[in-house]
């Protein structure tokens, strides 16, 4: 088998096996919501929900911790990581993304330089 989710009822715990051995675990609100995952490693991610299902924050200790914002129609507008990296976004009429900003400065692999730009951004032509 190389990789199969497994369905159980409610509020009950999923395995993820990859050629028999877990891959991860996942466990289930009473809502049926995905509440922790807990992968091969060890490493424990946790979510939290909103009233509306939607998603509030994950969090995997040592590793990284998010949390969103939303809009009156249920589209991200803000996504924070770690406390400092801050992702916002912006949708237009039809609800497609608008704009995409972020202070997150991005590290080129080939060369290892910092790119130095504080913020990028990114604007959908209108049509």
């Amino acid at each position: 088998m190389i990789s199969a989710e497994i369905y159980r009822p409610r509020s009950s715990v999923s395995r993820n096996p990859y050629d028999g051995a877990a891959v991860a675990t996942r466990t289930y609100n009473q809502n049926m919501r995905l509440y922790q995952t807990t992968f091969g490693s060890g490493r424990v991610e946790f979510r939290g929900y909103r009233a509306d299902s939607l998603i509030d924050s994950t969090n995997t200790p040592g590793v990284s911790f998010y949390v969103y914002s939303y809009d009156n129609n249920k589209n991200k507008v803000t996504e924070i990581t770690n406390g400092s990296r801050r992702d916002e976004f912006t949708y237009d009429h039809e609800e497609r993304l608008g704009t995409y900003r972020s202070n997150y400065q991005l590290t080129i692999a080939r060369t290892g330089r910092f790119r130095r730009s504080a913020i990028e951004t990114y604007s959908r032509r209108k049509a």
